[in-house]
């Protein structure tokens, strides 16, 4: 089992160590800042309530899981870990600093180091005979709740270790996505960020308020996503019908095209941008809707559609 170290206890770093110690690991969470470790301790009890309250776990748990992360001010403590991993704010200079320090004090062997930054090409902060041994696992918050993680390996990133970290994301439960290599904001952010941008376009031109915005996206997409995600939703759509769509805004994509060409339509043909292996249109439709039937009850069951 690795010995894992998490390096800042905001947020983030507070929830990635959450996540370990819920499965059985222990962890040593670091940081510099006292204050910092005492408003961790109240938001991980928090969590863990939250977590017996909704039946994740069983009462008396949670103290098991509490004692499995050990909160520490000297990075003297970490020094035995094997997996260490930064959260610490999104500012390249502390980044830099902190891998600087890991470098310095960590011994020369295969220690992975692991970034949870959220944008950043952390690999150019690294000291290079670290580069090896680094890579980018990107946690969403709440990162003990939402199960995906990005993974980012650099050009000199080892197998070995690209294998010891899926292996360890995957026995915490999460749902790792290997990318291939780095891009600004990575998979999940540039989704977002577009759709983000485009919805504060539309209240700065005051086209429709930030209520009628939530309301759109919460009785359609926020139904949808989680049957069809965006790409399958193309398929249903027919990619015919997506390609007339972009020749009519102006933008064609060259993969869209070939598989039309090709005769690969989406669900009406049993293949489209996924391989559907057979099945008709009719199967196919009938399972979506059984899906978005159930979601839409469990969601109105929730009260999700109601503003917080």
């Amino acid at each position: 089992m690795e010995r894992v170290a998490i390096v800042g206890a905001g947020l983030m770093g507070t929830t990635i160590a959450l996540n370990f110690a819920l499965y059985g690991h222990r962890v040593l969470l670091l940081d510099v800042d006292q204050k910092a470790i005492e408003r961790s301790r109240r938001l991980m009890d928090s969590s863990l309530l939250t977590l017996v309250e909704e039946g994740v776990i069983e009462s008396g748990l949670e103290a098991e899981a509490r004692q499995r992360v050990s909160f520490c001010l000297d990075v003297e403590e970490i020094l035995q870990s094997t997996f260490v991993l930064e959260a610490v704010p999104e500012v390249p200079s502390i980044k830099e600093s902190v891998f600087r320090q890991l470098d310095h004090k960590l011994p020369p062997t295969e220690v992975i180091f692991a970034s949870n930054t959220s944008g950043l090409n952390v690999f150019e902060l690294i000291p290079p005979r670290r580069r090896p041994f680094a890579l980018i696992t990107h946690f969403f918050a709440p990162a003990h709740i939402i199960p995906l993680v990005e993974v980012v390996k650099d050009q000199l990133t080892s197998e070995g270790v690209l294998e010891r970290s899926l292996r360890l994301l995957k026995a915490i439960g999460k749902v790792p996505v290997l990318l291939k290599g780095y891009k600004p904001g990575f998979l999940v952010n540039r989704i977002q960020r577009a759709i983000g941008e485009t919805v504060l376009e539309m209240i700065e031109e005051g086209y429709a308020t930030a209520e009628e915005i939530d309301k759109a996206v919460k009785f359609t997409l926020g139904i949808r996503l989680p049957v069809l995600g965006v790409v399958q939703t193309f398929d249903f759509q027919g990619l015919d019908m997506l390609l007339d769509a972009m020749k009519a805004y102006g933008r064609v994509f060259k993969f869209v095209e070939e598989k039309v060409k090709k005769g690969h339509l989406g669900v009406k043909t049993s293949r489209g941008i996924y391989d559907y292996h057979g099945r008709t249109e009719e199967e196919l439709v009938r399972e979506r809707d059984r899906r978005l039937i159930r979601t839409l009850r469990f969601l109105e069951g929730l009260k999700a559609f109601e503003p917080l």
